[in-house]
């Protein structure tokens, strides 16, 4: 029984040894098979077969097809050379054409030189010099190539095709002529870039370096990135690194783009720049929606930007600042260019600021709109109401016009710091022409009143207080010079009373709905911009799905019926903005 035993395990190790040795034995190549009706052999290439057939000469190598006018051919070393009308059929998925190919077997890889091109059922590859490799499926280039398919030219100096993924990766000097909207031959957008990938099947083009897409019928629209997509169908563009949208000379940019040259609209997501260098103007925030005309010849465009919006606009050898929660500017067609901010919207200069719930800024005309409990503070002066717009000459604040609820205060340079000049009434008018910035001339209408100090000053002898003149009338006109009452004329129903101020009660001091909000305003542009900078940032408020249209601003005449009094009235001040408490605000 022992022996049985040996016997059989005897038997079965040498079976099991060249199981093993078969298992991992290489697969044995398939040979080339040349077809020619003439060959011929030369004493100095003994290992060539060379073959020049009037009709055809043609290799078949695993499902591929090869036929030239004439060949050598290694028999031994799986290799040959053609020449002369070489072309390719790989399985009837891949065409190629040229002057010249070799071709290993053992490698499976072939050169071909000479008006080459490489074709499948969606790319045509043209060049003089393209390697294949049958292994991978790739094919690729060193000088020069391009690339066709149905929609788009690709130009590269170099390039590499990957059959199997129908993706084409091309660098250095890459051009791209897209051909969406246009029958003609003609591209409509051109992509300038030194490397990408592009995805035949979704026409998309993968950004991995510095590219530039250009609007073939308007140069100046254009989309930049360096990393990013960009799809030749649909003509949207992707950035998720320095991105920058450009049209007309104007520019967006943010660390994340999304943008449709289609219909002319873009979106910006962190630290979002809009510059404007012709009205040397820039926004920024945290977000921004982009709209722009696709009508040839229609210059009109507007961005939306939210989350610490700010612009800046240069004057001079200063500039004027504006913030709000939401902020839109608005390029009109006829060339103007008008600023929108929503929620606690603020104005900074050196020499004057306001506060509203909502501004507008016309560019062009310098007028200034403030809507829902507005204040305009410039020099030593401060003025509210319902509703005011300010109106500028050689980019200084000139005049402002007040409806409803008018109440303009000024400091007066006297014995304390609580002396103010006082005038109020429904319909207000007031111009800042004096040199240090404050109200020179006064016009109010309906149910006028008018408190104004009157001090005696005499060389070299302190302030003299003489009285306090409290008037009341349908008009007032007054003229303030260096901060003093100088002239007041009443109209209609005038009542007017000069009283010591030792014989007023201290509320009779103050005309009703006096207050004086000085803390609310920035002590510089350096706390202007931290207070920006602090601001909490809310959930993104859905934008306008049109673009905004301003209308330009009229003044109207005072309304005829007495309007209701103002019910935040008080000598109370305001918390000063640097602390107030900011509360979230429910998304529409």
């Amino acid at each position: 029984m022992k022996h049985k035993i040996l016997l059989i395990l005897f038997l079965f190790i040498p079976t099991l040894f060249f199981a093993q040795k078969r298992k991992h034995q290489p697969k044995k190549k398939t040979p080339i098979i040349m077809l020619a009706g003439v060959v011929s052999l030369r004493e100095k290439f003994p290992d060539y077969i060379f073959a020049n057939d009037s009709l055809m000469v043609t290799f078949l190598h695993e499902g591929s097809k090869m036929t030239c006018d004439s060949a050598k051919f290694n028999q031994k070393e799986q290799f040959f050379e053609a020449f002369g009308h070489v072309k390719v059929n790989m399985g009837d998925t891949v065409f190629m054409n040229s002057d010249y190919m070799n071709y290993s077997g053992k490698t499976r890889l072939s050169e071909s030189r000479g008006n080459v091109m490489l074709k499948n059922k969606r790319m045509t590859l043209t060049t003089q010099k393209l390697m294949y490799d049958r292994n991978t499926s790739q094919a690729w280039y060193d000088d020069w190539g391009t690339v066709k398919d149905e929609d788009n030219t690709m130009v590269s100096k170099q390039g590499r095709y990957f059959a199997n993924e129908y993706r084409a990766e091309f660098t250095q000097d890459v051009t791209v002529a897209t051909n969406v909207n246009n029958k003609k031959g003609k591209g409509n957008y051109v992509v300038k870039s030194n490397h990408l990938n592009y995805y035949s099947k979704t026409k998309d083009v993968e950004v991995l370096g510095p590219t530039t897409i250009t609007n073939n019928d308007n140069p100046e629209d254009t989309f930049y990135t360096e990393r990013g997509m960009y799809n030749t169908s649909t003509m949207i563009s992707t950035s998720t690194q320095k991105g920058k949208i450009s049209y007309n000379g104007n520019h967006l940019v943010g660390d994340r783009l999304f943008y449709n040259q289609k219909i002319g609209y873009g979106n910006a997501e962190g630290n979002v720049v809009v510059t404007r260098p012709k009205d040397e103007m820039v926004m920024r925030g945290g977000q921004a929606e982009y709209y722009r005309s696709t009508v040839p010849g229609v210059a009109y465009d507007s961005v939306y930007v939210t989350k610490r919006a700010w612009v800046s606009k240069k004057q001079d050898n200063d500039s004027v600042y504006f913030h709000a929660k939401r902020i839109t500017g608005v390029n009109h067609i006829d060339k103007t260019y008008t600023i929108v901010g929503y929620d606690k919207a603020r104005m900074y200069h050196k020499d004057g600021q306001a506060r509203a719930d909502s501004l507008i800024y016309h560019d062009k005309s310098g007028i200034l709109e403030l809507y829902k409990d507005p204040v305009l503070w410039y020099g030593n002066s401060q003025i509210t109401g319902d509703t005011i717009l300010v109106y500028s000459k050689k980019q200084k604040i000139d005049s402002a016009v007040v409806k409803l609820n008018a109440l303009a205060l000024q400091k007066v340079d006297s014995i304390t710091i609580k002396d103010f000049n006082q005038i109020k009434g429904r319909f207000m008018y007031a111009t800042f022409r004096d040199k240090g910035n404050n109200i020179d001339f006064v016009h109010v209408e309906g149910n006028a009143q008018s408190l104004f100090y009157a001090d005696e000053n005499k060389k070299g002898q302190p302030t003299n207080r003489i009285g306090i003149n409290r008037s009341d009338c349908a008009f007032i006109n007054a003229l303030i010079e260096n901060k003093k009452l100088n002239e007041v004329s009443c109209m209609g129903g005038t009542k007017s009373i000069l009283s010591p101020e030792d014989m007023m009660e201290e509320d009779e001091k103050y005309l009703k709905g006096f207050l004086w909000r000085d803390k609310e305003r920035f002590v510089d542009k350096k706390a202007f911009l931290e207070f920006i900078r602090r601001e909490e940032v809310y959930p993104t408020i859905s934008p306008p799905t049109q673009p905004i249209k301003i209308n330009q601003p009229t003044v109207v005449p005072a309304q005829e019926d007495e309007p209701k009094g103002r019910t935040d009235v008080g000598k109370e001040e305001e918390t000063p903005l640097e602390t107030e408490e900011v509360k979230p605000e429910p998304t529409p």
